[in-house]
């Protein structure tokens, strides 16, 4: 029993280290609120384009493949993703991005804020 205790305690705080900096509900937040009505798609369809380890890879260096990939969607996203702002919620959009990413296994719902529908 407590070996198996120890094993969950161990995969849960390796899967919260790969993104500890950021808090992926303020992501969910911050993703609904700026990110989903330029690029047109639910937060579903944004953490399953890419694997945990996509994710992190993309937001290394600065988020300088995440800029990459979504450069040129809108004016106002490039602005943005370009932004003093954007490095401060980007922590935030990562941890979102690999909490529910395509192999996480789990769906970003939020009740009544209806973040997955279209």
């Amino acid at each position: 029993m407590h070996k198996l205790l120890l094993v969950l305690i161990l995969i849960s705080s390796s899967i919260h280290a790969q993104y500890n900096d950021g808090s992926a509900d303020k992501g969910l937040t911050y993703y609904k609120f700026i990110f989903k009505d330029e690029l047109k798609y639910n937060g579903s369809v944004f953490t399953g384009k890419h694997t945990e380890k996509e994710w992190a890879k993309l937001f290394e260096n600065n988020a300088k493949e995440f800029k990459k990939e979504f450069a040129g969607i809108t004016t106002k996203l490039d602005r943005f993703i370009n932004s003093k702002k954007f490095e401060k919620i980007a922590p935030h959009i990562k941890a979102f991005a690999i909490h529910y990413a395509s192999d996480s296994g789990y769906s970003p719902h939020c009740g009544n804020d209806d973040i997955d529908e279209e």
